[in-house]
């Protein structure tokens, strides 16, 4: 059985789509997701990091799921209106 590790990348100021998406992923049965907050990150958006102003509402944060990849595949498909436009990384996972 083959798994894959999903990662996908979102701002602080999107915790309504990330939070949302955590309780997606739940609801369909996903084992388990993770939300990882950086401490600066960079991309097409440019520079995210708390700096100065501990205050920052553009930190990175990043979404993991480590699930088997028939059903990752099938729930993302179901939640691709949510992930439009979003940066998803795949690669695969080996579980020990």
């Amino acid at each position: 059985m083959s798994h894959l590790l999903v990662r996908i990348y979102f701002t602080e100021e999107e915790e309504r789509i990330f939070l949302k998406l955590l309780l997606e992923l739940k609801k369909r049965g996903v084992g388990g997701a993770t939300l990882l907050k950086g401490i600066a990150g960079y991309g097409k958006r440019g520079l995210h990091d708390a700096g100065v102003e501990v205050f920052s509402y553009s930190l990175p944060v990043v979404l993991e799921i480590v699930e088997e990849e028939e059903k990752i595949k099938e729930v993302l498909e179901g939640l691709k209106n949510l992930l439009q436009g979003r940066l998803i990384t795949t690669e695969k996972a080996e579980l020990c």
